[in-house]
């Protein structure tokens, strides 16, 4: 069984701090049509985006295994396209899922 663990932790993502793995992370903004990704290589990053989208969802359908934590202004939109319901199921409860966990790190 030991060996089962070992070749897995090999093979995969460290979920938990990235120090071993990549993601490869999908982003929307504005609309889902207008996706497109970045490659995560560290636990905390920035990413410029060109052009004024009403809003941003980064990590579409929960693809990669990390916490999302976003600015004022990006909530603001967010809950706008929440409302407007632009945002998948899976979208929206990632966004109250991250932001519960936040608040109690």
């Amino acid at each position: 069984m030991e060996d089962l663990w070992a070749a897995l932790e090999e093979g995969s993502v460290d979920p938990k701090g990235l120090g071993s793995g990549l993601c490869q992370s999908p982003y929307a903004a504005g609309s889902y049509e207008a996706r497109n990704s970045f490659l995560l290589l560290e636990r905390s990053t920035s990413i410029d985006i060109d052009g004024t989208s009403p809003w941003i969802k980064i990590n579409v359908d929960q693809t990669c295994f990390y916490r999302v934590k976003y600015d004022e202004s990006l909530a603001y939109n967010l809950r706008s396209a929440i409302e407007g319901q632009l945002l998948s199921p899976t979208d929206r409860f990632e966004i109250l899922d991250d932001s519960f966990a936040l608040c109690k790190a």
